[in-house]
């Protein structure tokens, strides 16, 4: 079956697909365990074949980026912009040079402590700004910064699983219930029951307690972390090219 996600690269199948794959995996256990001895592919391949999986990468991108504007409301701001705040940066040495390389490769002049202090808004448009053009530097160079991809994967895929999270519970109870009902009506084996139960139980348990804010806020960091990392590299740094304005 995983043939039929060929056309998909790394990031849709994996931080838009994935998550809609395991939103319905207890319909797709259900099936197989209880109605079927195998996983019906021919309809999942009609499916598919029908633009079915770009329609759900489409929606899944669109829950996804609409969650994600609330979490940055939440969270005063996204894991990259924190980082390049003065205020509640604990690390001022390590802050202090990627700013300075930051500003190398953007241009952009980069406010001082004081005033951050005073404009905080104007000051996170500036770093919003200069991250995606580190962004659009670190896209460009493809195969080089894998591990920045790898995180940003993980960070989608957290994020998108967070958007699906009240279908995905919703979804995991019905299937719950439903196994509850075809053991009462028809008394299945309880070998292939048990098992349906036990995965469609142990997904409404992640569903409930692991996929959380904090936890999509943890992908967040860790990409950001890694993002600024290539801030390292001086081939990405321009030769003898110097921020528009130093900071006073």
């Amino acid at each position: 079956m995983i043939r039929l996600f060929e056309g998909f690269d790394k990031y849709n199948l994996q931080a838009r697909i994935y998550p809609a794959l395991i939103t319905f995996l207890p319909v797709m256990a259900s099936v197989f365990l209880l109605w079927s001895k195998t996983f019906p592919q021919q309809t999942v391949a009609a499916f598919v074949t029908a633009g079915g999986a770009f329609l759900v990468a489409n929606v899944v991108r669109g829950l996804g980026k609409s969650l994600e504007k609330r979490l940055v409301v939440r969270w005063d701001g996204l894991p990259t912009t924190h980082m390049l705040r003065y205020r509640n940066n604990s690390n001022i040495p390590l802050l202090k040079r990627r700013r300075e390389a930051l500003q190398k490769i953007t241009h952009l002049r980069f406010p001082a402590e004081s005033k951050e202090r005073l404009d905080p808004q104007r000051a996170d448009q500036i770093y919003i700004a200069a991250t995606r053009v580190l962004i659009i530097h670190v896209r460009d160079k493809k195969g080089r910064y894998d591990l920045v991809h790898d995180e940003n994967i993980n960070y989608g895929f957290r994020r998108n699983l967070l958007a699906l999270k009240p279908l995905g519970i919703a979804v995991a109870l019905l299937c719950v219930i439903s196994d509850a009902a075809w053991w009462q009506l028809n008394k299945v084996a309880a070998y292939p029951l048990i098992i349906s139960v036990l995965l469609n139980a142990a997904l409404l348990a992640a569903w409930i307690l692991l996929i959380r804010p904090q936890w999509v806020w943890q992908a967040g960091e860790a990409y950001a972390e890694r993002l600024f990392d290539t801030l390292e590299d001086p081939t990405l740094l321009p030769g003898d090219s110097e921020p528009s304005e130093t900071q006073t």
